[in-house]
């Protein structure tokens, strides 16, 4: 309500200014978050824990994500669990290694997207859920990965051109650890494990400084 009757008092300022549109950047609210570029890794040695495994976060891509390079790509991965966003223009997510993939489309560029990966461990098999839509299980030959412990960033932390616009916050695992990646997302602190205790390393190349970027979503056209 707030909102609307601000834009409504600049609405009725430029009625009288302009006869232009006129169009509003608003920020819904996160700022000083990490900038995965130049291969930034996050990244903590402890092994997935058996059972059901629930990971979700919030995420922002630039507009030329969907045209990275080949070497662009982007994980969010717990040892042989994880989502991939891929330079091929679409996300795959999978469990057991390269057992079990599945694609979907993207997500939306340039606004604020839910990920939610849930892994069955009865069925060892894995869902996605985007902005709290479950994704059709399409089988992939993506390639995916596996390693040991919690690790999300670009492939490798020696190549500093392997991931470029992209943004993560408010990190979930099973409901027992929680990472805001605010604020000062380029630096530890940024990272520290809110309810439990798995902290997470920031990891980059060695010739690139760690920086923060602000991430903006959400535009409102005001017509005069």
């Amino acid at each position: 309500m707030l909102l609307a009757l601000n834009v409504q008092k600049i609405r009725t300022i430029f009625n009288a200014s302009t006869g232009n549109d006129i169009t509003m950047i608003i920020n819904d609210g996160k700022t000083d978050m990490m900038d995965f570029d130049g291969s930034i890794c996050l990244y903590n040695p402890t092994s997935k824990p058996a059972g059901d495994y629930t990971m979700e976060f919030n995420c922002f891509i630039d507009a030329t994500l969907a045209n990275w390079s080949t070497s662009n790509i982007a994980y969010i991965m717990h040892n042989d669990l994880g989502v991939k966003f891929d330079n091929a223009g679409k996300i795959l997510y999978f469990c057991n290694g390269s057992a079990v993939r599945y694609e979907c489309p993207m997500i939306t560029p340039k606004i604020k997207n839910n990920i939610k990966l849930m892994f069955n461990s009865a069925l060892t098999d894995v869902s996605l859920y985007i902005n709290g839509v479950v994704q059709s299980k399409t089988a992939s030959a993506l390639t995916a990965a596996s390693g040991t412990g919690l690790f999300i960033g670009g492939w490798s932390s020696t190549d500093n051109s392997n991931i470029k616009g992209f943004a993560m916050w408010d990190l979930s695992i099973n409901g027992q650890h929680l990472y805001y990646g605010t604020p000062d997302g380029s630096t530890e602190a940024g990272w520290v494990d809110q309810i439990g205790s798995w902290d997470l390393s920031v990891l980059h190349h060695s010739s690139y400084t760690p920086k923060n970027r602000y991430v903006v979503y959400g535009t409102c056209t005001i017509t005069a």
